[in-house]
């Protein structure tokens, strides 16, 4: 892990809130934290390689269009 000198106020108050809790509960939290601050650098990942180069994508969304005004296409039932 990184050390940094400076720390942001939020990140300071994050930091207070986990070590006020059972170490078993604090690790329950990092995991979560770190699941969701993974899930938002992929998110900027996959922004940033879009809008680098959307055409493959533009390409697939064109191909699923045709095949669904052929009645190729199902419902999705989430």
């Amino acid at each position: 892990m990184r050390k940094t000198k400076n720390i942001s106020t939020e990140t300071a108050t994050i930091v207070e809130v986990l070590e006020a809790m059972s170490a078993a509960r604090r690790k329950y939290f990092v995991e979560r934290l770190l699941e969701i601050v993974n899930e938002e650098i992929a998110e900027q990942k996959w922004d940033a390689t879009l809008n680098f180069n959307p055409n493959p994508m533009l390409k697939i969304a064109e191909q699923a269009i045709k095949e669904h005004r052929k009645g190729k296409s199902k419902p999705l039932f989430l």
